[in-house]
């Protein structure tokens, strides 16, 4: 098995919702195993970018229950940008790793560029799901002539 340091990209998920509960998780942990060649980021030492970022659905049953979490989703990016074999490492719930791992596997990146050795690139990536307080007391009042109130 080959133990590689890989970069760490974060991505946030915040939907506006109230307050959270910590009552209810059904945690992932899994050993990640990828089929065939591949290499770590560090060796490939490549220069790629992000072309399309699919972003994670909040799963309904864990945003009615205001159930913050996270997940790691494991991949491959291929040599065309394409990401392949992704896999859920960790998830604080079943719901965040899947839906994670369903963003993650539509995303697409630039060809990689090459400074070191050639092949799909490893990658770890950590996918926050954050609940932001509702904030209703916070939205202006229109204005009493009907002008738009700028916001703030």
């Amino acid at each position: 098995m080959k133990i590689f340091a890989l970069p760490v990209l974060v991505l946030s998920v915040l939907f506006v919702h109230a307050g959270a509960e910590t009552d209810y998780f059904r945690p992932v942990v899994n050993d990640v195993v990828f089929a065939g060649e591949y290499v770590s980021f560090g060796e490939a030492k490549p220069k790629f970018r992000p072309v399309h970022q699919e972003q994670p659905v909040y799963p309904a049953e864990l945003l009615e229950r205001r159930i913050e979490g996270f997940a790691v989703v494991a991949f491959l990016v291929e040599l065309d940008g394409t990401t392949s074999q992704c896999q859920v490492a960790k998830a604080s719930d079943v719901a965040f790793g899947e839906a994670a791992r369903e963003a993650i596997s539509k995303w697409k990146f630039t060809a990689p560029e090459f400074a070191g050795k050639r092949g799909p690139i490893a990658m770890r990536l950590p996918v926050d799901f954050t609940l932001a307080p509702e904030a209703a007391d916070d939205i202006p009042a229109p204005a009493a002539n009907g002008d738009k109130v700028a916001a703030r």
